[in-house]
C-alpha cells in the first residue's frame, strides 16, 4: 500500500508542477497581447515536463504527513500541495533575482506576484481571516524575507564570521514560511499540541537540504561571489580570503579541488545526512511512515555520495600521477594501445565480456555477473571503429564477433537488467519486417519504457540501409526540440542528484546511436548543445564514461570546438597503470547501477582513436 501510495504522491506533485507551468505559459501570452510583443519572456516561458515524476520537492510535502492527520479530504490536501509550490516558485523568483543570477525582469516578477496571489487565494479559503493559522504563517513569512536580507547583506560580495549555528538559523529562516503549508493540516484538525514537533522535522529537513544544496551550486555561488557556509569555510581554512578581497581570487578548479581534498565536502555531507535522521527523531510516534521513509532515502543518497567521493579522491590521484610522468603530444597513441593491450588481456581471461553491477554511480565495488550480450555488442562496435594495425584487436575483434553470433538465440541470463540485454538482441534484416515492428512504435508521455531497444533499432536499421519512417520522425523531433526525455532511462526518485550522478538519466547511449544512425543528416547544434551543458556550467566533464560519449558524440558531428581538447586531456589522464579507465554506470534499474570497466575503456579508446584520426587528417589535408 505505501509503495503505491508512494506513487500516488508523485503523480500528484507532476500534476501540480504542470499546471503551474501551464499557469505561467497563459500569463505569458496575454501579456504578449497587452504589450503587442511577439516573444514572451524569459521568466514565464513553459518548462517540458514530460519527464515522470519532475515535479520538484515543494509540490508534495503535505501529502507526506496526510498518514498523521487522514481525516483531512486529498481535495484540501492537494490545495495544500499547490499553495506550497506557488509560493516556493514566488520565493526562487525573487531569490535569483536578487542573487544576481538573472537580471531584473518586470514580467518574471509579475509572473512571481500572481503566484503568491494564486497561493494566498487558495489558503483564504481553508483559513477565513483572524484565524490563528495566519499568525504562524505571518511569522514564518517574516522569518523567511528577513533570513534573505540578511544572507544578501552578510554573505555577499564579503568574506566574514559564518559559524555553523549562523548558517543553520538561516536555513531555517529561509525556508520557515514554506512549513506553513504543512503545519495547516494541523491547524485545519485542531491538533496545534503537535505544532512544535511537526516544525522541528521541517525545519531540520530543510537545513540538510540547504547543506546539499550548497553543493550543488557552489561553483555558480563561487563565481557570483555569493560565500556560502562551505565557500567560506574553505576560503577561510586554506588562507585565500585576501586574495578574494584584492580583487585575485582563485580559479573555481582549484576551490572544486579543494572542497574535494580537504574532506570539507564530506563532512558537508555528514552533517546533512545528520540532520535527515534527526528530522524522523523530531516527529517521534506520529505516524508518518511515508515522511520517514523519506528522509531515509536522503540517508542513503548521501551515504552513497560520501562512497562516490572516496572514488573520486581517488581518480583524481591517478589522474595527477599521470599528469606528471607523462608528455600529451607522446600520450594519446601509447593510451590506445594500453587500452587494446588490457581488454585484450581482460578478454583472454575467459573469452567473454561480462556486466558489473554496483549500488554506487562510480561502480566501486562492483560485482560480476554473467557475459553479457549488450556490453558485448557494445564494445565490439566501438572496436570495430579504431584505426590500429594491432593484430591483437584483430584477433579480438573476431573472437567477439563469434561469441556474439553463438549467443544470438539464448535468454537473458539471471542477474542481468533484462530491459538493457533485450534491447541488443539481433534484428530481422528483412525490410518488410523492420517496417512492420516501426509501424508498432507508439510513443507515450515520459521516458519510453523501450528507448534504448528503439534506438538501437534505428542503428541497425541504419546498417541494412533501411530507414523506418516512424521512428526516425519522432527522433529527429525530438533532437530539433531538444527534448531528451522520452530517451532518458533508470530516472530514479529522490531528490539528491548532484552533478556528478546526473549522468545516470542522462541519454548518451541513445545519443552515440542516433549519431552513428544520422549521419550527415543529424542536427549537430541541438546534440552538441546538450552534449556541452554540463562542461559549459562546471567548467569540466562529470565523470570518464561521460566523458568519453560525449568527445565520440562531439567528434561524429564535426565539432571543432575547444572543450575538444579539455576531453581529450580528460581521458589521457585518467588512464590507470593497466590501460584500464575506471567505469561509471551506463544503466541504472531501481537502486542498482550497471556499467563495465571493459566498456568504459572500448569508449576511451574509440574517442581517443577517432580524435587521433581527425589530426592524421587534419595535417594530410593541410599538406
Amino acid at each position: 500500500m505505501e509503495a503505491s501510495l508512494d506513487r500516488e504522491i508523485l503523480a500528484e506533485g507532476a500534476a501540480i508542477h504542470r499546471g503551474i507551468r501551464e499557469w505561467r505559459a497563459q500569463w505569458a501570452a496575454e501579456l504578449q497581447q497587452f504589450d503587442g510583443s511577439s516573444e514572451g519572456s524569459d521568466g514565464l516561458q513553459p518548462t517540458p515536463c514530460s519527464r515522470r515524476f519532475p515535479s520538484p520537492l515543494h509540490a508534495y510535502y503535505p501529502f507526506l504527513f496526510h498518514t498523521c492527520f487522514p481525516e483531512i479530504p486529498v481535495e484540501t490536501v492537494r490545495d495544500l500541495a499547490l499553495a506550497d509550490r506557488l509560493y516556493t516558485e514566488h520565493l526562487l523568483t525573487y531569490d535569483r533575482t536578487l542573487d544576481g543570477q538573472k537580471p531584473i525582469e518586470a514580467v518574471a516578477l509579475f509572473g512571481a506576484q500572481m503566484e503568491h496571489m494564486q497561493c494566498l487565494k487558495r489558503v483564504y479559503e481553508l483559513f477565513p481571516l483572524g484565524h490563528s493559522f495566519w499568525e504562524c504563517f505571518y511569522d514564518g513569512y517574516f522569518q523567511t524575507w528577513k533570513s534573505v536580507r540578511d544572507e544578501k547583506l552578510c554573505h555577499t560580495h564579503r568574506i566574514g564570521p559564518y559559524s555553523f549555528r549562523r548558517f543553520c538559523a538561516l536555513a531555517k529562516g529561509k525556508t520557515a514560511v514554506l512549513r506553513s503549508f504543512t503545519l495547516a493540516l494541523a491547524f485545519l484538525t485542531n491538533r496545534t499540541e503537535e505544532l512544535p514537533r511537526l516544525s522541528a522535522a521541517l525545519d531540520r529537513h530543510h537545513i540538510a537540504l540547504v547543506l546539499i544544496d550548497d553543493l550543488e551550486d557552489w561553483r555558480q555561488d563561487f563565481e557570483r561571489f555569493n560565500f556560502t557556509y562551505p565557500l567560506t569555510r574553505l576560503l577561510q581554512m586554506e588562507g585565500l580570503t585576501q586574495e578574494v578581497s584584492s580583487g585575485s581570487p582563485p580559479s573555481p578548479e582549484q576551490v572544486g579541488r579543494l572542497l574535494y581534498t580537504t574532506g570539507l565536502m564530506e563532512q558537508q555531507i555528514r552533517r546533512a545526512e545528520f540532520f535527515f535522521r534527526k528530522s524522523n527523531e523530531a516527529v517521534g510516534s506520529l505516524p508518518l511512515p511515508l515522511w520517514r521513509d523519506f528522509n531515509k532515502g536522503f540517508e542513503e543518497r548521501c551515504r552513497a555520495l560520501r562512497h562516490d567521493l572516496a572514488e573520486i579522491r581517488r581518480r583524481e590521484e591517478v589522474r595527477s600521477r599521470m599528469r606528471a610522468s607523462h608528455h600529451r603530444s607522446n600520450r594519446i597513441a601509447d593510451s590506445i594501445r594500453s587500452g587494446i593491450r588490457f581488454l585484450t588481456a581482460s578478454h583472454s581471461r575467459e573469452d567473454v565480456f561480462r556486466a558489473f553491477r554496483s549500488p554506487h554511480t562510480y561502480m566501486c565495488p562492483s560485482k560480476s555477473l554473467a557475459p553479457s550480450r549488450s556490453i558485448t555488442t557494445l564494445i565490439f562496435r566501438s572496436l570495430r571503429s579504431v584505426q590500429e594495425p594491432d593484430p591483437g584487436l584483430m584477433s579480438l575483434l573476431d573472437s567477439t564477433s563469434d561469441w556474439l553470433s553463438k549467443a544470438r538465440a539464448t535468454p537473458v541470463p539471471p542477474g542481468l537488467p533484462a530491459r538493457l540485454e533485450r534491447a541488443f538482441d539481433p534484428l530481422p534484416t528483412d525490410p518488410e519486417a523492420l517496417s512492420g515492428l516501426d509501424s508498432a512504435f507508439a510513443p507515450g508521455h515520459g521516458p519510453l519504457a523501450d528507448g534504448l531497444y528503439w534506438a538501437n533499432f534505428l542503428y541497425s536499421c541504419s546498417l541494412q540501409g533501411f530507414r523506418p519512417p516512424k521512428l526516425y520522425t519522432y527522433v529527429l523531433d525530438c533532437i530539433v526540440r531538444e527534448d531528451y526525455n522520452p530517451w532518458s532511462f533508470g530516472v530514479s526518485f529522490g531528490p539528491i542528484s548532484p552533478v556528478w550522478t546526473k549522468y545516470a538519466t542522462r541519454p548518451l547511449l541513445p545519443l552515440l546511436l542516433f549519431c552513428l544512425s544520422l549521419g550527415n543528416r543529424v542536427p549537430r547544434e541541438a546534440i552538441q548543445n546538450l552534449l556541452l551543458g554540463p562542461y559549459r556550467t562546471t567548467g569540466s566533464w562529470n565523470n570518464t564514461t561521460e566523458t568519453a560519449l560525449s568527445l565520440i558524440c562531439l567528434l561524429l558531428t564535426e565539432y571543432e570546438g575547444p572543450e575538444i581538447m579539455q576531453a581529450v586531456a580528460r581521458l589521457s589522464d585518467s588512464q590507470e597503470s593497466d590501460g584500464a579507465w575506471a567505469p561509471n554506470a551506463i544503466y541504472r534499474e531501481g537502486k542498482t547501477y550497471y556499467g563495465s570497466k571493459e566498456l568504459t575503456t572500448a569508449w576511451c579508446v574509440e574517442a581517443l582513436s577517432r580524435y587521433h584520426g581527425s589530426i592524421a587528417h587534419a595535417k594530410g589535408t593541410n599538406r
